[in-house]
């Protein structure tokens, strides 16, 4: 039992981290996003990983698949609960994510214009 609730609760941040990923690239891509929005499009997200460990729990037909669901739905709570109140950080939210095509070089803001 304490390996499903141990590879559940990883799982969960796992899922957590994926399903924040997602919006955090749109709010990016997306400057005049409105938190509103975000919340509503983060939550969409989340919903994804939560709803395949209620399967799981529901499904399940041993203590550890319970415990794997159990932890699993405890951690994307709690992660999300930190993430909204400040107090857990797992997201890194000051990277920014830049979709170019190519290798890109930022200009340099001593380097002379190109001609």
């Amino acid at each position: 039992m304490a390996f499903g609730g141990l590879f559940g609760f990883v799982f969960g941040i796992l899922g957590f981290m994926m399903a924040t990923a997602f919006p955090a690239m749109l709010r990016t891509a997306i400057p005049t996003m409105n938190w509103p929005a975000f919340m509503a499009i983060w939550v969409a997200c989340l919903a994804v990983p939560a709803y395949a460990f209620t399967r799981a729990l529901r499904k399940g037909k041993g203590r550890d698949t319970r415990a794997f669901a159990t932890c699993g739905i405890a951690a994307i709570v709690i992660a999300f609960a930190g993430e909204l109140t400040g107090t857990i950080t797992f997201f890194p939210w000051d990277k920014q994510f830049y979709i170019v095509p190519g290798p890109y070089e930022r200009p340099s803001a001593t380097a002379p214009p190109r001609r």
